[in-house]
């Protein structure tokens, strides 16, 4: 288990990084600080990944590419290793369904027509997606604070940006919960 997926970045750690960007005049210190408390309140609802197996552990949309006959492959393979597959199911449906509840049943329903073994119905599922955003903001507060050129600067506000710009919250993973939960279910026929 590699703690970028399970592990919090902790209320410390939060604050450290609140105080260090307003010292260093950080553009986007002031959204972090914002931020803060409901980060902490997430990472709160981490759970241990159980059952464990091999996952790819970094399905976001960069990890994906259209082949030619319309199907998709799947790439970056150096980060897979174990995992809980309701957790990264929970990541895939935060990423490519984000608050189109449409999509994230459309998805969800693919995926166990299409045999996928994870399920989504606690607020628990969503600890994989939740740390590695959490690392996300963590490193790109981290790259403000070590930068020595104004492009180091650059490419960590524009990092920034994109992880405060769909922030994963309590009400969003209540909302995915639910839309599962809601799925419509095959009819099923008695001999």
């Amino acid at each position: 288990m590699d703690p970028w997926y399970t592990d919090p970045v902790g209320i410390q750690r939060w604050n450290e990084l609140v105080t260090a960007l307003s010292v260093a005049g950080a553009p986007y210190a002031g959204t972090l600080a914002d931020l803060r408390d409901q980060l902490v309140d997430l990472e709160t609802l981490l759970e241990p990944s159980d059952p464990v197996q091999i996952c790819h552990r970094d399905l976001w949309a960069d990890n994906l590419r259209a082949t030619p006959n319309g199907g998709l492959c799947v790439i970056d393979w150096e980060n897979s290793g174990p995992a809980d597959q309701s957790q990264e199911l929970a990541l895939v449906l935060f990423e490519f369904g984000g608050r189109d509840v449409d999509r994230v049943r459309a998805l969800y329903e693919s995926y166990h027509l299409n045999g996928g073994p994870g399920r989504i119905d606690r607020r628990g599922h969503f600890s994989m997606v939740i740390a590695q955003l959490g690392h996300i903001g963590e490193m790109a507060c981290q790259q403000w604070l070590e930068a020595t050129t104004a492009d180091e600067q650059e490419r960590s506000v524009r990092r920034f940006a994109e992880f405060a710009s769909l922030p994963m919250t309590t009400g969003l993973i209540d909302e995915m919960i639910a839309t599962v939960a809601s799925r419509r279910r095959p009819t099923t026929y008695l001999a």
